[in-house]
């Protein structure tokens, strides 16, 4: 019968393999939130484009002196909403590449303690095929002997 292998470093090594998930998760979250971010700015710009249209087809008309005010607010407004959405973004990007290099950091780690599991296991299996090996020899001398 041959020994289980069991690696000394299990738990440390399914630890990082935790952490690594755990970091690939955070890093979709803030990818789905940068997307999110870059939509909302599409819109924003639609809209201000869709004023600019508004305004001009206003003007072509007789029109009062509060709806002429109403059009530098409403631009100011989305300019400002679009200022925010670019920072927030600047943010995004930020914590972004900070967890690129948590990720490779974690998966360095992780493929470490991977390579030293399968040198390891390598190593295991190499000692019991040899036990096994001698044991074979050892029952053939005590078969040959008693003959």
């Amino acid at each position: 019968m041959s020994e289980q292998f069991k690696f000394k470093l299990a738990v440390l090594l399914n630890l990082r393999k935790f952490n690594e998930k755990k970091i690939k998760i955070e890093i979709g979250r803030i990818i789905s939130k940068i997307t999110a971010i870059n939509e909302k700015m599409k819109i924003i710009k639609n809209d201000i484009e869709t004023g600019y249209k508004s305004q001009k087809n206003v003007l072509k008309e007789s029109t009062s002196g509060l709806m002429l005010k109403f059009y530098p607010l409403y631009f100011d407004g989305k300019r400002a909403d679009l200022k925010e959405c670019e920072n927030h973004l600047e943010d995004l990007q930020k914590q972004y590449n900070e967890k690129r290099l948590e990720l490779q950091k974690a998966m360095g780690e992780t493929k470490l303690l991977e390579k030293m599991e399968f040198k390891k296991r390598t190593e295991h299996k190499k000692n019991v095929e040899k036990k096994e090996q001698d044991n074979i020899e050892e029952l053939f001398r005590n078969k040959r002997t008693v003959l």
